[in-house]
């Protein structure tokens, strides 16, 4: 995580899930991390959102959220390419990555993946019957 501040949230919620002993929260840029040695799940909510989408996004999350944890820098998918480019060396054999996306990016993320030596493990679906979230692996 990038941000303190969200990292201050995650650090609570893993205190009241019961899970901070098994859990590594680091403050950083995916591209200046330190050596971090590696994990078996890498769990990302990336800022997936495309700031000229602004007007589509419901004013509830606009409030509440920070647009740096909302809008990637250089378009919708690039922090998806990141991610995948780099997660392969963070992480142990046979471990995955489990993404947050846009209802509308699986597809397009899929492919991402794809392009980067990874497969689809499994989709998961939001309560309205988006898919919000997949996993993904190495190929072996």
């Amino acid at each position: 995580e990038s941000s303190p501040a969200a990292l201050q949230v995650a650090e609570l919620n893993c205190r009241r899930h019961g899970c901070r002993e098994r859990v590594s929260l680091i403050c950083c840029e995916l591209r200046n991390r330190p050596a971090l040695g590696k994990f078996r799940l890498i769990v990302s909510n990336p800022p997936y959102l495309d700031p000229e989408t602004s007007g589509e996004i419901d004013r509830s999350v606009l409030n509440y959220e920070p647009p740096e944890a909302l809008f990637g820098e250089t378009g919708r998918l690039s922090v998806f390419r990141e991610i995948f480019e780099s997660a392969a060396e963070l992480l142990d054999e046979g471990g995955s990555i489990l993404l947050e996306l846009a209802h509308d990016h699986l597809e397009d993320v899929r492919g991402l993946g794809q392009h980067n030596g990874w497969v689809s493990l499994a989709e998961h679906k939001d309560l309205a019957g988006w898919t919000r979230v997949a996993s993904f692996g190495r190929e072996m």
